[in-house]
């Protein structure tokens, strides 16, 4: 059983130090990021340092101080979590995170494509009805004679614009010439005003389709292997060749024109090595503020994060085990290796040993048993219990003091200070089976005599 725990003890040991390793790995490339290789080593070996020696103290060390070890702890541990956690998801999300912002920009800039490319064929469209109306009133002024009494019918602004023109030339006309102009058949005033108007409204036609066959729908800004500048740079190409005016003239509204995106949130995909530890905490705080649902690409960080604080709190778990395997081992094993289960010799185990103790505190074995037993007896009243239900030798002779250290010897006992009337004082606790054995031992002895 002995070597079984022993075994799990050094195994024990070998896992504290190989988190403390990994910890100090992740660290240090963590704060590559921020200081120079001679600065990020040494910091990073003293904050794991530091960790590893504080998790022992809090496991083995004086309760009242433990506190305090912890304090500490949690101070270096959120110092060593901080850039572990930068390297672990700067990792982690190096190849995720930039095709997560190309998926987020490409998306973006295909629903305005489709948006806008809608109120495109609208103007397409509108251009093409309103080259087709004029192309008929100029053939009915030629067949049979356009009065401009038809656009009292008439509500598109584009055409009523037309008809404005129009009569504003036959104005014109009649103020020079005074009379009045003579509305018929024929190829004049009219016919004249009219052929100009069909070749301003085809060009428009013109203008808009090609637009939308030559450059809308044959731009790259779409394609599938561009990165997020060239195709933010595409697609502020192609909205400033936008006809603006023709649309606002055929659709009669002003056209508002797509916005393109900002490139600094959708910069991601070209990062370099100095943003990545920007990009890790907006990440994490995008999750911790519920600006947006936790999706899978967040993934990720949550694990990073996970991660940094497990690496750092296992080395403290390990200590905490430890140090309860040792306890019990304390405390179920006595002296001179006889443990609990064998109860033929510990008994008489524990006999020898208390004897031992007797003779080193009154430095001779010459002694007689009437001696040991009353020295034991006057023991007995020196040791208290504590606050943490330890049983405290509290020596009041030399003799007393010496059995303290013969305890201390044995692994029954260890030493700390304390103040016992308004003085520091040299103490030792006891194991839980020590008060025991002394108890037997002057019992055993009255037996005998």
């Amino acid at each position: 059983m002995n070597k079984q725990r022993d075994r799990f003890w050094n195994l024990l040991l070998i896992a504290a130090v190989i988190s403390a390793v990994v910890s100090l790995l992740t660290t240090t490339f963590g704060l590559l990021n921020y200081l120079s290789f001679l600065l990020a080593v040494p910091l990073a070996l003293a904050v794991q340092m530091g960790l590893f020696g504080l998790a022992w103290l809090i496991g083995f060390g004086e309760n009242r101080i433990r506190p305090l070890m912890v304090v500490l702890y949690i101070v270096a541990m959120i110092f060593s979590v901080v850039f572990s956690y930068v390297f672990l998801q700067s990792e982690l999300v190096e190849k995720v995170k930039p095709i997560e912002a190309q998926r987020r920009l490409f998306d973006d800039i295909r629903a305005q494509v489709t948006s806008f490319g809608g109120v495109v064929n609208e103007g397409v469209n509108e251009s093409e009805m309103l080259l087709t109306k004029i192309r008929l009133w100029l053939d009915t002024e030629e067949e049979k004679g356009w009065a401009t009494k038809t656009c009292e019918e008439e509500t598109h602004c584009y055409l009523t614009a037309v008809c404005e023109r129009v009569r504003g030339k036959i104005q014109v006309w009649e103020e020079k010439s005074g009379k009045p102009y003579r509305e018929g058949p024929g190829r004049e005033l009219i016919h004249e005003a009219l052929v100009e108007e069909h070749s301003a409204i085809n060009q428009i036609h013109l203008r808009l389709k090609n637009f939308r066959d030559s450059v809308w729908l044959q731009s790259n800004v779409l394609q599938e292997d561009l990165d997020n500048r060239s195709r933010l740079t595409a697609f502020d190409r192609i909205v400033a060749a936008v006809p603006r005016k023709d649309l606002a003239d055929v659709l009669c509204r002003e056209v508002p024109l797509p916005v393109p995106a900002n490139y600094e949130d959708f910069a991601r995909d070209k990062a370099v090595r100095e943003e990545k530890q920007v990009y890790a905490f907006e990440d994490l705080m995008d999750i911790l503020s519920g600006a947006k649902p936790v999706g899978r690409n967040d993934y990720p960080t949550i694990f990073a994060l996970g991660l940094a604080v497990f690496i750092d709190l296992f080395v403290l778990i390990v200590a905490l085990g430890a140090a309860l395997i040792s306890d019990d081992r304390r405390g179920g094993q006595y002296p001179g290796g006889f443990g609990r289960g064998k109860e033929a010799d510990w008994k008489d185990r524990m006999q020898e040993e208390v004897e031992e103790w007797v003779s080193g505190a009154l430095l001779t074995k010459s002694v007689d048993r009437e001696e040991r037993l009353r020295f034991v007896s006057d023991v007995m009243p020196s040791i208290i219990v504590d606050q943490d239900g330890k049983n405290v030798l509290i020596p009041s002779s030399d003799e007393q003091y010496r059995f303290g250290i013969m305890l201390v010897k044995s692994n029954a006992a260890r030493t700390s200070t304390s103040r016992v009337e308004g003085r520091e004082q040299m103490v030792f606790l006891l194991e839980d089976w020590v008060y025991r054995a002394m108890a037997r031992y002057i019992r055993r002895s009255g037996e005998a005599g």
